[in-house]
């Protein structure tokens, strides 16, 4: 579980750091980590940091394959 919120924590930072990839994207997926991490151990309103967790994860999805869909266009 931990490796799974480095991952998203270490690639929100990268695509922070370059230019290939919109930054709101990055900002998702450390925003996901948050939230989820809110929600799941502090246990504080579940049943909305948990979906707004996985939703911005799922943006940053979208967000990584449709930048990369622009690029190799």
């Amino acid at each position: 579980m931990i490796g799974n919120f480095a991952a998203w924590l270490v690639a929100g930072i990268v695509i922070l750091k370059t230019t290939v990839v919109p930054r709101w994207v990055g900002a998702c997926s450390i925003g996901g980590v948050i939230a989820v991490i809110i929600g799941q151990a502090a246990y504080i309103a579940l049943e909305v940091f948990w979906p707004l967790g996985t939703g911005l994860w799922l943006a940053t999805t979208i967000g990584v394959v449709r930048a990369q869909s622009h690029i190799t266009e």
